[in-house]
C-alpha cells in the first residue's frame, strides 16, 4: 500500500497500481491510519471496476468507432460555411472549391 503525505498539501495521498492501470488522488485524511484506510477502501472499489469492466474489442471496426468516440469527433471543427477546415483554403478566406488548390489527374 502506498500512502504518502505530499510536499504542497496538509492532506496524505494514494498511489497504486492494478492489472496495468494507475490509481491515484487524495485521500482527504490528514493522519496516516484513517489514508490506509481510504487507500484500502479505493483498491477494493478499483477491483470491483476491473471485474465488471468488459473486455475491450480489437476489431477494426470496433478500434476505429472507439477512436471517433473519444477522440476523432472532437478534431473536425466545422467552418463558417458548414464544411470541415482544410486549413490553407480557411486561413485565405477561399472557397473549398477554389481553383488554385485544385489538381487534377491524368491516369493515361
Amino acid at each position: 500500500m502506498s500512502v504518502y503525505k505530499h510536499q504542497d498539501s496538509p492532506f496524505y495521498h494514494f498511489d497504486f497500481q492494478l492489472k496495468g492501470n494507475r490509481f491515484h488522488g487524495s485521500t482527504g485524511c490528514t493522519n496516516e491510519r484513517d489514508a490506509r484506510t481510504f487507500e484500502r477502501s479505493e483498491r477494493d472499489k478499483a477491483k470491483q471496476q476491473m471485474k465488471a469492466a468488459s473486455p475491450v474489442s480489437t476489431k477494426l471496426d470496433d478500434v476505429a468507432g472507439r477512436y471517433w468516440q473519444e477522440v476523432g469527433q472532437h478534431h473536425a471543427a466545422p467552418t463558417p460555411h458548414g464544411g470541415i477546415s482544410n486549413g490553407c483554403c480557411d486561413t485565405l478566406g477561399l472557397p473549398n472549391s477554389s481553383p488554385i488548390f485544385a489538381t487534377t489527374m491524368s491516369l493515361s
